[in-house]
């Protein structure tokens, strides 16, 4: 297991210099960026080891793609990694699409309409 790095001057540069590639690359969390470059030099490290079997192979270029290494492309990712690109696409844009707590204050309330504490929430007639 590599010794994980939290230098925020690598991650500033990846927001920097963040590409979303026709919005098929997600934006990742300060904490996202440094797992993913963390499993990164595990398999970097494993390769000099010995060579990687077709699924770590694979993992490596989607983590390269995500890291937003020159010379990985969209192209060059397994469907099944394409998937999952999808998937947390899909995830961050329901997060974000995602309706907050409702406030309701004194500009917020319809006309026509009294507090339930003042007529058991019925419409004025």
């Amino acid at each position: 297991m590599a010794i994980p790095c939290t230098d925020d001057s690598e991650y500033r540069e990846y927001l920097d210099f963040f590409d979303d590639d026709r919005r098929r690359r997600p934006k990742l969390s300060r904490a996202r960026f440094f797992e993913c470059d963390e499993e990164l030099i595990d398999l970097i490290a494993l390769e000099s080891i010995r060579k990687h079997s077709q699924e770590n192979r694979e993992r490596q270029n989607f983590l390269l793609y995500l890291l937003q290494s020159s010379g990985t492309r969209y192209g060059n990712l397994s469907p099944a990694y394409k998937l999952e690109l999808a998937r947390m696409i899909r995830a961050a844009e329901e997060r974000r699409n995602r309706p907050g707590p409702i406030r309701q204050g004194r500009a917020g309330r319809r006309r026509g309409w009294e507090s339930p504490n003042a007529s058991g929430g019925q419409l004025k007639t």
